[in-house]
């Protein structure tokens, strides 16, 4: 297996506002008694703003290549965007709570993919030759597969307790597919 990536890091505080961001660029190939390897390749990008350890986003977008789909079919584009609230770090909060030292607030929302399928190459036909040796035909092409999509969300909550001595975490999650 060759596993390559190369990443830009960016982050820096300015008084209240902290601001992060990230490129990314990946590759797989793997050879597993094969003719030919398996390929699998992104591109990745992220970037977050936090004000006062208080108000939180973060955005992101994936552009993923596989190669069982048809060139034209090939990459898929995933964004994603998050928020988030420390309720626990305003003033009004800590003063007339002060034994729950967390309550955190966060949402996210975003677009992932799955390249997974029984055939390598959907958009080429397959053939096996049986016992018999007749031939059959084991998957027929399809040049329009792509990636499968699924549309998430999470809505979630953390809290602590006396100083953090107790927390936890409680996410709503949904998920439908496209």
């Amino acid at each position: 297996d060759l596993y390559y990536e190369m990443a830009l890091n960016y982050a820096n505080t300015f008084g209240k506002h902290s601001i992060s961001g990230l490129a990314l660029f990946n590759r797989q190939q793997k050879n597993s008694e094969v003719n030919f390897p398996y390929y699998n390749e992104g591109l990745v990008g992220r970037a977050t703003y936090d004000y006062d350890h208080k108000y939180l986003v973060e955005f992101n977008v994936g552009y993923t290549g596989s190669e069982r789909f048809a060139p034209d079919n090939r990459f898929g584009f995933f964004p994603s965007a998050a928020v988030g609230w420390v309720v626990s770090e305003e003033a009004f909060f800590k003063n007339s709570v002060p034994w729950m030292s967390k309550l955190k607030l966060r949402y996210s929302d975003g677009l992932v993919g799955s390249d997974y399928a029984k055939n390598r190459w959907l958009y080429e036909d397959s053939y096996f030759k049986d016992n018999g040796g007749y031939i059959h035909e084991a998957f027929v092409a399809n040049p329009y597969a792509q990636w499968e999509l699924a549309h998430k969300r999470d809505l979630g909550f953390e809290l602590g307790f006396f100083k953090n001595v107790f927390t936890f975490s409680v996410d709503l999650f949904d998920e439908q597919r496209e």
